[in-house]
């Protein structure tokens, strides 16, 4: 799998900004305001973070992919909390909001845990809160650990679970002071756990590294602690993350791709009970491992490797109602991970860039001034090649200057981050050994055909700016 990289020109971005700033005096509680904040600071700091703890990943299954679906998970989870509730929404209305959405979003073994803690942090909100003290934040996080805990059939020690008991435990232990107190002696908890995370799991040790999904939750409490103390930025990960360079990651897991189960099974669960989900939980057990089911009886996320896949979905539609199913087969992650076609996106949006990156994209990120045409052969010659993918005319001249000097390369010209979008997302659909040329031509061909009206109101009204933008959209001459 590709190592996502960011490249910053002339400039610094915003979170190095934030922390150059004067810090605020830290916060007595958390509202709902304080909490957004943290969210908003936890999903930058996931996805500053994505591509080291993906490379962290060799429990359960050394598919690299924990860092990327934490990120996907949050991040889809913000964004539907924020069409589901009002600004001015409480905490409980929020949280609950979240948890939800993290049900329906959750990605992987990793995701579903993370949509439990949600789910613990939920059920500490109460309506009479209009804030959180230390003694409420100290509750949130040991229901959200006792929550995660639940979730997993066969809890592991060392994992993401060891991490948040850790912070939960030392949480409860500074309630007696101030919300600073309380944070940061959750953070400071967690890290130690993660740094033992090795003795408590050979798969770690034999690796050389730290937890993934603990990894994951640091980062979280990280973010927490800077909403609390005030300050914008967060730390880089620790070095201390990175797996030996001696060390094979897949050699060393207990359950490698080449054995134990071959499938990943997901689905989203309605209208369960709390003895069906006790069944479905034994059957599984039964089928596979790595069981984790999440939520509550009106919306629940189930996940499972297995080898069974069809008696897994059998069992679940006993259990409830089944939608979304998703089966992955862990032989073509390996694949992908070693034949994908390797992709450059050149951009200027920070969004855009998140998305690529999450994506298993090289990204070469420009802010006012257009990028070189050496940062373009440099991502290019990293990757022996691909195709590039440029949404700014800047951007696609260097592209294409950069394409005369690195063999194999094939550009695709972006009118703007949304058809760059509809390319990246075809792009991540192809199937592995898919050519340069292949992959250059159908991402091409794809937004060939796509419009995009910029809808601009200078009045006010988006309504009339709206049926505007249609109507020139309609009547265009179409594309030849």
């Amino acid at each position: 799998m590709s190592v996502p990289r960011t490249i910053v020109r002339d400039g610094i971005d915003e979170a190095a900004k934030g922390q150059s700033m004067a810090r605020a005096e830290p916060l007595r509680s958390l509202d709902a305001t304080a909490l957004r904040r943290w969210a908003v600071i936890a999903r930058a700091g996931l996805a500053s973070a994505a591509s080291t703890i993906d490379a962290l990943n060799v429990f359960p299954v050394p598919d690299a992919d924990t860092g990327t679906n934490l990120l996907l998970t949050f991040e889809q989870a913000l964004l539907a909390e924020r069409f589901a509730v009002s600004p001015d929404a409480g905490i409980a209305e929020l949280t609950d909001a979240f948890a939800r959405a993290a049900v329906l979003s959750a990605r992987g073994n990793s995701g579903v845990i993370l949509s439990q803690l949600a789910r613990g942090v939920a059920a500490g909100a109460a309506e009479h809160h209009a804030a959180w003290g230390p003694v409420e934040v100290s509750a949130a996080l040991r229901l959200a650990a006792e929550h995660a805990r639940s979730a997993v059939a066969e809890p592991q020690e060392g994992t993401i679970l060891s991490v948040a008991d850790a912070a939960a435990g030392a949480a409860q232990q500074a309630a007696d002071g101030c919300l600073a107190d309380v944070v940061t002696a959750a953070l400071q908890a967690a890290r130690a756990a993660l740094e033992h995370s090795p003795q408590d799991l050979p798969a770690l040790q034999r690796a050389g590294v730290v937890d993934a999904g603990g990894a994951g939750f640091v980062v979280l409490l990280t973010a927490l602690v800077a909403v609390v103390e005030g300050r914008a930025g967060l730390a880089a990960p620790s070095d201390n993350w990175a797996p030996a360079a001696n060390v094979s990651v897949a050699g060393a897991c207990d359950l490698p791709v080449d054995g134990g189960p071959g499938y990943e099974v997901m689905l989203v669960l309605e209208d369960s009970t709390a003895d069906s989900i006790a069944a479905l939980q034994a059957d599984l057990v039964a089928l596979g491992d790595s069981v984790v089911i999440a939520g509550d009886d009106s919306l629940r996320s189930v996940h499972v490797h297995t080898d069974e896949v069809a008696a897994a979905l059998e069992r679940a539609a006993r259990a409830g109602t089944v939608g979304y199913p998703e089966v992955t087969r862990f032989a073509d992650q390996s694949a992908d991970t070693t034949d994908r076609q390797r992709l450059v996106l050149v951009t200027e949006s920070p969004d855009l860039a998140t998305f690529a990156a999450a994506l298993g994209a090289e990204v070469v990120r420009h802010q006012r001034l257009d990028p070189s045409v050496s940062e373009v052969v440099d991502a290019l010659r990293a990757l022996g090649g691909g195709v590039v993918v440029a949404s700014t005319a800047g951007g696609l001249a260097a592209a294409r200057a950069a394409s005369d000097l690195v063999p194999d390369c094939h550009v695709v010209p972006a009118a703007s981050p949304v058809t760059a979008a509809l390319a990246l997302q075809a792009w991540s659909d192809f199937p592995p050994g898919t050519t340069p040329a292949e992959a250059g031509a159908e991402c091409a061909e794809l937004i060939a055909g796509i419009q995009v009206v910029d809808v601009r109101t200078e009045d006010g009204d988006l309504a009339a700016a709206t049926r505007d933008a249609l109507g020139r959209l309609v009547t265009a001459t179409p594309r030849s």
